[in-house]
């Protein structure tokens, strides 16, 4: 398939040399299992153009290919073949198409549902089997198959499978897929190292995937050899190298391929490379089906090579959408602190005012204008009681002598006199000292003196219309009290005045008789005349 035929006639070529013994390339027309004509009826004659620059026939894509056809088909009948099945595939249409390998090549195949009804068993990939079946050439694609006619089933693993099953085993031995000397990928990585053909199509998806999700990230594209011999090896000295790269992560893949494509990534030395590297490393080979010993010794798999990207790179739109709930709970945490917050400054003003000195200062006056209130409703109530007391006086002195008691009284009135004086004094230290205590652990001091300077003279000015009430009440009292005597004396029948006698008075008070001295100046009252005189004698 792919190669040149030539014509013995070829001036190209040796002319010592016959072209069908010393290469096997080389086709003469001249072979007899050949048939030009019966495979196309035009002869070489036909093809000649006397305009063209060649001196021998030329021939069509499809004549080349049916000439082809007509001499593998009829050589290569009834073969037997012994691999291993790839990728069966059951069609709807009843028949089967699969791959025929083994270690050095492969080759399609099919199954007609004819034959494929004889077939007991359903095969599946990895299984070593014996095809009998003839060779086809297909000639408008120049591609050739064996078509089956029989398929035997040597054992359910084939001999790739098995060597890929001994060394899963050896590497699970050895610790290449313990989870833990898997790396963390990291979240936002910012500088990505891709190892993959660099003509490749899933190069171009995984950049595409990239430029959508997540900007912010430098790539490093390095070339490999993805499949065919000298793969694995290639693979392994990329991933070393970009390991001292100094990068954040590693993503090592391929897009879909049959197994044999994908193989490289199965090999020894690869998965050496992937355990050895300090880098987090992601595996992305083949589609989401495909499970190779990449994926096992990478510290993450990825379905596809488009998923790699989905798997390294965040999602911009997910964080700005993050960010925005994340702005959205600040604001709410923000209004939520400054409401709590209001709350304890109202209530610690609260407080403030309740135990501020201003306010126990003006608690205080307050308290102080209710006991001024008190003290006249108590002046008020004690001037009333005395009042009763005197009218009581005044009935009882109309019956008898009132002299001792009136002593007595004034004495009260003097004693209640002073003990309103005390308990006044008693009341004021105590304020002065409550606002002074009040005063001493506020920054307000000036201000509180000012206050009590104040509040000391309304309660000196209290306390001299409180004494010139009280002298005025005395001074009345005892008026009424001289009024009351003298109307006492006047009404008493023992010291009413008979005819001959005159009352004796000294300062205008009545004086006893024998309290005079010689010397006194006395005036003598009687009902009808007023007489000054002076004592000359006395009775002691």
């Amino acid at each position: 398939m792919g190669k040149r035929f030539y014509s013995n006639s070829d001036p190209g070529l040796s002319s010592g040399s016959n072209p069908n013994v010393s290469n096997p390339n080389f086709i003469s027309n001249s072979n007899p299992n050949l048939n030009f004509s019966a495979s196309n009826p035009q002869s070489f004659s036909n093809q000649w153009h006397s305009n063209l620059p060649f001196n021998r026939p030329v021939l069509s894509v499809t004549q080349l290919n049916h000439q082809l056809k007509g001499f593998i088909e009829p050589n290569f009948q009834n073969l037997l073949v012994k691999g291993e099945i790839s990728r069966p595939v059951y069609h709807s249409s009843g028949h089967l198409y699969f791959i025929l390998k083994d270690s050095g090549g492969v080759i399609n195949g099919a199954m007609w549902r004819s034959y494929l009804k004889k077939v007991p068993v359903r095969f599946r990939g990895g299984e070593q089997v014996v095809v009998e079946g003839n060779i086809s050439l297909y000639p408008p694609r120049g591609e050739y198959k064996i078509i089956a006619t029989s398929i035997l089933l040597l054992n359910r693993q084939g001999g790739l499978e098995e060597e890929l099953e001994r060394l899963k085993r050896e590497l699970y031995q050895l610790g290449y897929f313990d989870k833990r000397w898997k790396k963390r990928i990291p979240p936002f990585p910012s500088k990505i190292a891709i190892i993959t053909s660099k003509t490749g199509a899933a190069l171009q998806d995984m950049l595409r995937i990239a430029r959508h999700r997540w900007k912010l990230t430098k790539f490093y594209i390095i070339d490999a050899l993805v499949q065919g011999p000298g793969a694995g090896v290639d693979i392994a000295r990329k991933i070393a190298f970009a390991d001292q790269l100094g990068v954040d992560l590693i993503v090592i893949g391929r897009g879909g391929g049959s197994r044999e494509d994908l193989w490289a990534f199965n090999e020894r030395v690869v998965a050496d490379a992937i355990f050895k590297a300090k880098t987090p490393i992601i595996s992305a080979v083949g589609h989401e089906i495909d499970y190779l010993i990449s994926d096992f010794v990478a510290d993450q798999r990825a379905a596809t090579p488009s998923n790699s990207m989905e798997i390294a790179l965040p999602d911009q739109n997910e964080i700005l959408y993050y960010l925005d709930q994340l702005m959205e709970q600040l604001q709410k945490g923000i209004t939520r602190i400054l409401f709590q917050k209001r709350e304890q400054i109202d209530r610690r003003r609260e407080l403030l005012q309740a135990y501020s000195p201003l306010v126990r200062l003006e608690r205080l006056e307050g308290e102080l204008k209710w006991i001024e209130n008190r003290f006249g409703e108590k002046i008020g109530q004690i001037l009333e009681g005395e009042r009763e007391k005197l009218k009581w006086v005044r009935e009882r002195l109309e019956e008898r002598a009132p002299a001792h008691q009136l002593k007595q009284k004034k004495e009260e009135v003097e004693e209640l006199k002073n003990r309103f004086q005390r308990e006044l004094k008693w009341v004021k230290w105590r304020k002065r000292e409550e606002l002074f205590r009040l005063a001493e652990g506020w920054k307000g001091v000036q201000l509180i003196k000012n206050i009590l300077e104040r509040k000391r003279e309304e309660v000196q000015l209290l306390k001299r219309e409180i004494g010139l009430k009280i002298e005025r009440v005395i001074t009345q009292k005892g008026v009424e009290l001289k009024q009351i005597k003298t109307l006492f004396l006047k009404s008493n029948p023992e010291l009413k005045v008979k005819k001959y006698f005159a009352e004796i008075r000294r300062g205008g008070e009545l004086v006893e008789l024998e309290t005079l001295n010689p010397g006194d100046e006395v005036e003598l009252y009687s009902p009808n005349c007023q007489i000054r005189a002076i004592i000359t004698s006395s009775c002691k």
